[in-house]
């Protein structure tokens, strides 16, 4: 008998559900995929349908994800040295307040931390 999905995975399931989907819109209208829109959908499948890849795949993402973001904190910061007034960051050229885009991608590395080493996380996944 296989363990009941938990509740806090489920949430992180409809953020990648939401990431999934806006990376597929991203790769169309780009046309090129990227490692990020591959991996968010191998994870996606691994999250609906566990297999016994799919922790070690949520945590190397996450990993890679954290990377990710340091790299373009420092690339940010960087920038604001040189050029503090033309430091402007956007999404499909609708511009992003940058303490909000700091916020948020904090805030979900948080979560998909706090979500992916948890012990029913693991359980479920390795199962």
């Amino acid at each position: 008998m296989t363990n009941p999905r938990p509740l806090s995975l489920n949430i992180l399931i409809i953020f990648y559900i939401l990431a999934t989907t806006l990376a597929i819109w991203r790769a169309i209208s780009v046309q090129t995929l990227d490692i990020f829109s591959i991996a968010s959908i191998l994870v996606l499948i691994g999250l609906l349908k566990p297999m016994s890849w799919s922790y070690l795949v949520l945590k190397v993402y996450v990993i890679l994800q954290t990377l990710v973001v340091v790299a373009y904190g420092i690339v940010a910061i960087i920038a604001w040295q040189v050029t503090p007034d033309k430091l402007t960051d956007s999404l499909n050229a609708l511009p992003i307040s940058a303490s909000l885009g700091v916020t948020l991608l904090i805030s979900w590395l948080i979560l998909q931390y706090v979500i992916t080493f948890k012990s029913s996380t693991k359980s479920y996944l390795s199962q």
